[in-house]
């Protein structure tokens, strides 16, 4: 018997394959490994700058604007479309991602502009008008070379929900002294004429057209448009009773378990945390005894075994298993 079959044997034994076998001792090499990679960044989430996250950043050539990024296998379950990464580089916010045996991968767009509302925060956003056939500069303030049209996405989350049609925004300078001789130099002024809302990728799609600026109502020394009055209330009320129908992220718990070990040796225990707090924490298999320490948390103990096996830890939340990892009890 030769060395690959002995291998064979040995994750039929523990009741494994060599397929599933390899990718966890490849996720295992990558988690141990992964900062050690000249593209390693650290990063925090939506704003928060201790909710951080480990991941690795590369450029792409064909596009100014787009990055991409790979995360730890472990972080897997944090990432999600529509998500805000802050680095030493800038804020991004991820429009697409793809899960892989190993890891997952991020699509992201760098944030290029602020929107800006009178009484709301500020929120990063990306702006494009290439998609209108213009081209433009090689630099990230695109719409400078508009032809009048202006895509923007940006997180669907509380602020953004409060954006209606025809809202107006400044977009130009970041300079904070700006007289009204500069005016019509350094601002250009956009409203929204579509607004579309994503569910999967848990963004707002605006498309803006050029308008023009309102001297004597356009704050040009904070960057505020002018917006009446009325019509913002009006479209607070009418977004308000659809609120339970958009996604909030900074507000909604994402489904996750802090799970980060492929295998633990009889004796040893763990403590898994999970989110939301209403989520359960499933776990079939032999040589393991599971207790329930308080909401959101759970406790694990192998049991001491000659022959080693491989238990099943799941994450349910509204009666569906939304996350599955597996341990290998040795």
């Amino acid at each position: 018997m030769d060395y690959f079959d002995l291998y064979k044997a040995r994750c039929e034994f523990v009741g494994t394959s060599t397929s599933e076998n390899r990718v966890i001792n490849m996720k295992d090499n990558i988690e141990r490994d992964f900062q050690n990679d000249a593209t390693y960044r650290k990063a925090y989430i939506n704003f928060d700058e201790n909710n951080t996250i480990d991941c690795r950043y590369s450029e792409d050539d064909a596009d100014l604007f787009k990055k991409y990024f790979l995360f730890k296998p472990s972080d897997s379950d944090r990432v999600i479309n529509g998500m805000y990464i802050t680095t030493k580089k800038g804020t991004f916010l991820i429009s697409e991602t793809n899960m892989s045996d190993i890891y997952k991968k991020a699509e992201a767009y760098i944030c290029n502009v602020n929107l800006r509302v009178k009484g709301l925060p500020d929120m990063p956003c990306f702006a494009d008008n290439t998609t209108y056939g213009v081209k433009g500069l090689k630099d990230i303030y695109y719409y400078k070379e508009s032809d009048k049209k202006l895509k923007i996405k940006v997180q669907a989350n509380n602020i953004t929900l409060k954006y209606f049609e025809g809202q107006r925004f400044l977009f130009g300078s970041n300079s904070k002294f700006i007289t009204d001789m500069d005016v019509k130099n350094e601002w250009v002024c956009y409203n929204i004429t579509s607004k579309d809302f994503i569910v999967l990728d848990n963004q707002y799609v605006l498309e803006l057209t050029k308008t023009a600026l309102m001297p004597g109502k356009d704050d040009f020394i904070n960057g505020v448009a002018w917006n009446e009055e009325n019509s913002v209330l009006n479209s607070l009320e009418k977004e308000e009773t659809n609120k339970e129908e958009v996604v909030e992220n900074s507000q909604t718990i994402e489904p996750h378990m802090d799970l980060k070990v492929t295998k633990l040796k009889g004796g040893e225990s763990l403590n898994i945390k999970v989110q939301p707090k209403s989520a359960e924490l499933k776990v079939v298999g032999e040589n393991i005894i599971t207790e329930k320490v308080e909401d959101g948390l759970y406790k694990l103990t192998a049991k001491a075994n000659k022959k080693p096996n491989v238990v099943k830890v799941s994450l349910v939340f509204d009666n569906k298993e939304v996350i599955k990892k597996g341990i290998l009890i040795y």
